[in-house]
């Protein structure tokens, strides 16, 4: 997002779960899932689309999954 500022310090707590240095890193490691909740209209999506857009090459698939509704997550996969 060419617009979002500020929140650096969950966008490095983002990178610390989800991007370990490549000499800790684990080929038999499971995936790593991250879960983002709180109140509506907190930036959780805005934090997530930044942080995916800063790191693209690193991943080869990103999944955004609406979970407000067990419809909506059911939809998503």
């Amino acid at each position: 997002h060419p617009h979002f500022v500020g929140r650096q310090a969950e966008l490095q707590q983002l990178k610390t779960l989800l991007l370990p240095p490549l000499n800790q890193w684990k080929q038999t490691e499971p995936t790593r899932i991250v879960v983002l909740y709180g109140l509506e209209a907190m930036g959780k999506s805005e934090l997530a689309h930044a942080f995916g857009n800063q790191h693209l090459e690193d991943f080869s698939i990103i999944w955004q999954v609406n979970c407000k509704e067990e419809a909506t997550q059911q939809q998503a996969y």
